[in-house]
């Protein structure tokens, strides 16, 4: 059984990691018709990634390391899963590890 404190502490973590995404893709957004989009989408899809690895951090659940939101998804107990499954096939493709190596 990990430390609870340890496991508060990386969720926090995760959390916070995930706030500075959905911070600077705010602040991205600010800028009108300057806006890099990619950039936004880059680090919205970021702060959605973090987000579940803190759930899955403080449901014990292992994850492999990856930015595959699917992926991630399907690894959540079920009661925290999106209720319809269509989601998670639909946002499979969103950002894979493929497409961030290659700077897509």
């Amino acid at each position: 059984m990990p430390d609870p404190h340890e496991v508060l502490l990386v969720i926090q973590q995760w959390v916070q990691k995930a706030e500075n995404d959905l911070q600077t893709a705010t602040y991205t957004l600010q800028l009108g018709e300057d806006c890099p989009t990619d950039t936004v989408c880059f680090h919205a899809q970021q702060c959605i990634e973090k987000y579940i690895k803190a759930l899955l951090v403080l449901h014990e659940s292992e994850f492999p390391r990856t930015h595959n939101l699917g992926v991630l998804i399907a690894r959540l107990p079920r009661q925290t899963r999106p209720p319809d499954p269509r989601r998670t096939r639909a946002i499979d493709g969103v950002c894979d590890d493929d497409s961030l190596s290659r700077g897509l």
